[in-house]
């Protein structure tokens, strides 16, 4: 989120969530493929209309997600987890 904020894409391994909280503001590869991961540098080093997409796109997103409204959330599911543990 703090890179998109600052409208930078974010090349990320498509595992579980990420999708969901980096939205269309991202690339993803399949997380651990080396190769992958530097075609998508690629095509963004050669792609000015892409890198402005997602840069359109990377802060719009970030604009969802309130740090504070993160923070409050992120405080309440620990000490959900924390009283589950106990």
């Amino acid at each position: 989120m703090e890179a998109q904020a600052h409208g930078l894409p974010v090349l990320y391994g498509d595992l579980p969530g990420m999708k969901g909280t980096l939205g269309y503001g991202g690339l993803a590869y399949p997380p651990g493929d080396a190769h992958a991961l530097a075609a998508l540098i690629d095509c963004l080093a050669t792609n000015p209309m892409l890198r402005q997409t997602l840069h359109t796109t990377a802060t719009a997103n970030a604009r969802r997600h309130d740090i504070t409204a993160t923070a409050a959330q992120l405080a309440a599911l620990s000490h959900t987890v924390l009283e589950e543990h106990r």
